[in-house]
């Protein structure tokens, strides 16, 4: 974990995440206009399962991606995966610190402390469960045309 990047900026284009970007999560991202990590990490989660061409999946792709690039915890998740050790996450603390899932961002999943792949995917399903029971959803039509779409939408303020 030592040699992860700090800088949360990290460009789409650049040689280090498209050398980690194995199951190329960002493309859907970048054709909606992103251009770096840090704007999918500041994003609240109910906004970007809001952005057309974005669905459940691919956002949920690209929270595992950020996952691994930032905040990899791969022997932790082997161990999960083979019943080695029980899930060990905090998930009332989680709660505790972020109540309101609307404002929940993608930072606050895919960078929490001590987060595994599994505890990420748990709270992934939460958030998509309550967007989808949430005044923002619509099945007609998303919010947003695009990134730039939302940063209109919103004044700027996201």
């Amino acid at each position: 974990m030592n040699d992860r990047p700090t800088d949360k900026n990290i460009s789409f284009r650049s040689r280090i995440w498209m050398t980690a970007d194995e199951q190329k999560a960002a493309r859907p991202f970048e054709e909606a206009g992103f251009e770096d990590t840090g704007e999918v990490l500041r994003l609240r989660v109910y906004d970007m399962l809001n952005i057309l061409g974005i669905d459940r999946i691919m956002a949920e792709e690209m929270l595992y991606a950020l996952y691994r690039f930032f905040n990899d915890n791969s022997e932790a998740d082997e161990a999960l995966r083979d019943h080695v050790i029980d899930q060990y996450f905090d998930f009332a603390a989680w709660h505790r610190e972020h109540p309101d899932m609307a404002e929940v961002k993608v930072e606050d999943l895919a960078l929490a402390e001590g987060i595994n792949l599994r505890a990420l995917a748990f709270l992934f399903n939460q958030a998509a469960k309550k967007f989808w029971k949430s005044g923002e959803y619509s099945s007609r039509e998303y919010r947003y045309f695009s990134y730039h779409d939302l940063l209109e939408q919103a004044g700027g303020k996201r």
